[in-house]
């Protein structure tokens, strides 16, 4: 379930646990935080390794069926049913 702060949500598929991508692969022991930007200038955000880490914070690749819409932040967003408020759109590699 994608939820925005603005006060909309709906249930959607075409994800994958952020976990499930590199979070760890390659990156140092004593890593605490993932950091991923959007390609609109200066926005960017991070999660620490716990939440990075858990089952609820996704990468959104897909809408029911389809690629992400660049109206839903697609080609990627990363988001979160742990409470987080924020999900970054328009993520590069």
């Amino acid at each position: 379930m994608l939820q925005c702060e603005e006060g909309w949500s709906y249930i959607a598929s075409g994800s994958a646990c952020l976990s499930h991508k590199s979070c760890r692969r390659g990156s140092p022991p004593q890593a605490k935080y993932v950091v991923y930007f959007s390609i609109e200038p200066d926005w960017w955000d991070s999660v620490d390794m716990a939440d990075a880490l858990h089952p609820q914070t996704f990468l959104a690749y897909g809408l029911n069926g389809d690629e992400l819409p660049v109206g839903n932040g697609g080609p990627l967003r990363c988001g979160a049913s742990t409470g987080r408020y924020k999900s970054v759109k328009f993520i590069t590699t």
